[in-house]
């Protein structure tokens, strides 16, 4: 089975963001600072007390979180010296539909293809 032209442009670019979000995911550190995410916008300061790791850790799973667009950051709003971290969760949202459509029983084909 060969899939051609646009469809299959199609399926392996979604196929690749899928990966990597999962990739960006599969961390216990990064998942953590997900979980975090997901109750409130945090500093690195806060990640790094909460999660008892050095600074440069945080800062390096942060930066993995954000090259895959899970998470974003922006100044404090009264002192921008202060980078704050938001969760994307429309990405993750994304990434839940993502691996939904791989349990879809619609798309099973149960005949065994022929060699």
């Amino acid at each position: 089975f060969i899939l051609e032209g646009r469809l299959a442009l199609v399926i392996v670019h979604e196929t690749s963001s899928l990966a990597a979000l999962l990739t960006a995911l599969a961390d216990p550190t990064r998942l953590a600072i997900v979980e975090l995410l997901t109750k409130q916008d945090r500093c690195v300061c806060h990640l790094v007390e909460l999660l008892e790791l050095k600074q440069s850790v945080v800062s390096h799973h942060l930066g993995v979180l954000r090259h895959a667009g899970l998470v974003s950051a922006y100044a404090h709003p009264t002192d921008r010296r202060w980078q704050y971290y938001h969760l994307e969760r429309e990405v993750l949202s994304g990434a839940l539909t993502g691996l939904s459509a791989l349990l879809d029983h619609a798309q099973w084909d149960p005949a065994v293809p022929t060699c």
